[in-house]
């Protein structure tokens, strides 16, 4: 508090995602008071379609019973290019059958769940010993690590989640040696109508689907 009265400063409160600008405005009112500031608090919410324009996004249509198959696919073309790629999925069940899947298909990978006892040598190794992860939701936020390539094997439930998956690579101020890819598979009509929602607001003239 002390802080806060001793003198002028600008203070900035930011965050990946924020709830609906009411409630937000709430949030400023609650501070000023509680904190005894005097001068207006500006509250701003950007765009939450607003995609990183170094990114390549793609989305691909795919039948369900060949987005296996499409996925190797990619991933013979991408290892080559010495890519490190992480998988995503909506459950640990499908991160588990994946992961297996690809060992079968001889595609090295770690496995990144809550389920995995071994989660922080699995972080270690990825990257180093291993350039493919399959992880569920977990790891599309809160965990320090980048990547050049993002595959959205299954569709995120929601808008804010595939920012959040995307979010893993593009990242200011980093270099990469590839172009940071964002690929995401679809199989169903909603998955299709997101990905058209995002393109729509994504101020990108390219066409965005293969």
């Amino acid at each position: 508090m002390n802080l806060l009265e001793s003198g002028p400063k600008q203070v900035i409160f930011a965050s990946a995602t924020l709830p609906s600008l009411e409630v937000m405005n709430d949030m400023g009112n609650t501070i000023k008071v509680n904190t005894f500031l005097s001068k207006k608090i500006d509250v701003c919410k950007i765009d939450h379609h607003k995609l990183e324009a170094s990114v390549q996004y793609r989305f691909h249509k795919v039948k369900q019973n060949n987005k296996t198959g499409l996925l190797i696919w990619y991933l013979n073309k991408y290892c080559h290019q010495g890519r490190k790629i992480l998988i995503f999925v909506n459950t640990i069940p499908a991160s588990i059958y994946l992961s297996r899947t690809l060992e079968t298909a001889n595609f090295k990978n770690v496995l990144l769940s809550s389920r995995v006892r071994s989660l922080k040598s699995s972080l270690k190794s990825f990257g180093k010993d291993v350039y493919i992860a399959v992880s569920t939701d977990m790891l599309s936020r809160g965990y320090d690590f980048d990547v050049d390539t993002v595959i959205n094997f299954d569709y995120p439930l929601k808008t804010k989640i595939f920012l959040h998956r995307a979010g893993r690579t593009g990242r200011r101020f980093k270099t990469y040696q590839n172009v940071p890819v964002v690929l995401s598979f679809l199989s169903k009509n909603w998955e299709l109508n997101r990905a058209r929602e995002i393109e729509k607001n994504a101020n990108n003239d390219r066409e965005l689907f293969c």
